[in-house]
């Protein structure tokens, strides 16, 4: 299990991270997921991230669902997601975080963003510590990713 950082106002991405963008219905998205992601990683949820309005302001709220409930749960307002793996993270929880998408991102989650029939997928690879310069590498994340971008070419998802 890697190092959970809850503490994300003192860390930033390191580089520009990974991302490519592709072509498919949520059912074909959820299909390649099932088939490529690595089981030494799983289990894995999505990790759903919106903002809900809380008095006169939006705060992120995250909720967490099984892969194949994403036909289900994205929608045009409804579309930003995180592959979370429980054996890299652990059995954490992103809704406890107090800025979830950030949470999810610096701890090297891919995130997945899925509208209707398209979407892109990216990762922040390696993270650094304003204060303490210390420097984490998502190194089970990036193959995570990988797999995840070699699944996409091989059934020509990608754009």
């Amino acid at each position: 299990m890697g190092r959970v950082i809850w503490d994300v106002e003192n860390w930033y991405r390191v580089g520009h991270g990974r991302g490519f963008g592709y072509r498919a219905q949520s059912e074909e998205v959820i299909a390649v997921l099932e088939e490529v992601l690595p089981e030494e990683y799983g289990p894995y949820s999505l990790v759903n991230v919106n903002l809900v309005k809380q008095g006169k302001v939006y705060v992120q709220r995250a909720t967490t669902h099984p892969i194949a409930e994403l036909v289900q749960i994205a929608t045009p307002k409804n579309w930003d997601f995180f592959i979370l793996s429980r054996a890299i993270t652990g059995d954490v929880d992103p809704s406890q975080a107090a800025s979830p998408g950030p949470f999810c991102s610096l701890n090297g989650m891919l995130n997945l963003q899925h509208r209707e029939r398209s979407g892109w997928v990216g990762i922040v690879g390696k993270v650094s510590n304003e204060q303490t310069g210390e420097v984490v590498e998502h190194v089970e994340y990036m193959k995570v990713y990988n797999a995840v971008l070699r699944g996409f070419k091989r059934h020509k998802l990608k754009a």
